[in-house]
């Protein structure tokens, strides 16, 4: 989640605090942080800090809060209790939450470090970091349920929002759009169109899949351009940068983001279910949706008809393959 402090910026997932440069926080600043942003407002005193940021650990002094409150006034600057005051340690301003829009993503630029780590970290701390983190869920063979196609896939699409579909071959997709998309649904389709033949070659081999990918690849486009001709609520977009995911995303709302595992079979795919509205999900929810917004940004709007350098010449392998046997193309 990302929060403007006054003139900082601060965002709990990546653990950075930014306001001319960008601060990496790490441990103890950082949990001591979400602590105070998530409880503003609320009753609570130092022994509570020490007990949510310190939990598992047994007989913790009040000296490594001591020490996280006057690093974080470090970094703030100004006055002592500018920023954060004491008895019990809290924010003075107010933290409002951010939407995507207002936080330019601080991980483009170079971090510093709060403090040097100088020891490694016992599995207690481990734990502790770890239970402050969000949680999502992760959906196993999705693609199995037509309950999870149903609700989500079609949801999205029969939704009357604007909806990012990402794609890649597209082989399950077009069957689903003609059959769930709303005229009153706003479609914006990313879809692959590499720069070369090797780029498929070798996405191939990832997928560990026996087919012509480079022929499932162009039909994909080609598909796409027809449904682009009949529907004048879709968008299409090609990018070009190798595929890491693919899913549906109904903006400010919800996703299911498929992840694309080595020699995984398509229905045996992970996916994650982000919703906007579930605090645990949000961060990863708004991550993914800028992923989305910027990869459609660097994309190129589908001029249907046109044809890629790597593309089968003529007819495609499987027309020829079926005029062999003697069956009709």
């Amino acid at each position: 989640m990302r929060w403007k402090i006054r003139n900082f910026e601060f965002d709990d997932l990546a653990g950075q605090l930014r306001q001319s440069e960008v601060v990496k926080l790490r441990g103890n600043e950082l949990r001591v942080l979400t602590f105070l942003v998530k409880k503003f407002g609320q009753e609570y005193d130092n022994v509570d800090i020490t007990a949510s940021v310190w939990k598992g650990s047994h007989g913790v002094t009040p000296d490594p809060l001591y020490k996280a409150i006057q690093n974080l006034r470090d970094v703030f600057g100004g006055e002592r209790d500018s920023y954060i005051a004491s008895r019990p340690y809290r924010l003075i301003a107010k933290p409002e939450q951010m939407e995507d829009h207002e936080f330019v993503p601080a991980m483009l630029q170079k971090p510093t470090i709060v403090e040097p780590v100088e020891k490694a970290y016992t599995g207690e701390e481990i734990t502790a970091a770890i239970d402050v983190m969000p949680r999502v869920p992760l959906c196993l063979f999705h693609r199995m349920s037509s309950t999870i196609r149903d609700k989500y896939y079609g949801g999205a699409l029969s939704s009357g929002k604007h909806v990012f579909y990402l794609s890649i071959m597209s082989r399950g997709s077009f069957d689903l759009v003609k059959k769930y998309l709303a005229d009153n649904t706003t479609l914006t389709v990313l879809t692959w169109n590499p720069k070369t033949r090797a780029e498929i070659v070798g996405f191939s081999k990832h997928l560990s899949e026996g087919d012509d990918k480079i022929e499932q690849t162009q039909s994909a486009l080609g598909k796409w351009d027809v449904l682009l001709a009949e529907r004048k609520n879709i968008a299409v977009y090609t990018y070009r940068s190798t595929p890491t995911m693919q899913g549906v995303l109904v903006e400010h709302q919800w996703a299911l983001i498929e992840l694309i595992p080595y020699a995984t079979r398509t229905h045996t795919r992970p996916a994650l279910l982000l919703r906007r509205d579930v605090p645990a999900e949000q961060v990863a929810f708004e991550l993914f949706s800028d992923c989305f917004r910027r990869l459609r940004d660097s994309a190129a709007p589908r001029q249907p008809g046109m044809k890629s350098n790597w593309f089968h010449k003529g007819k495609s392998k499987r027309s020829n393959r079926k005029r062999k046997h003697g069956r009709p193309e």
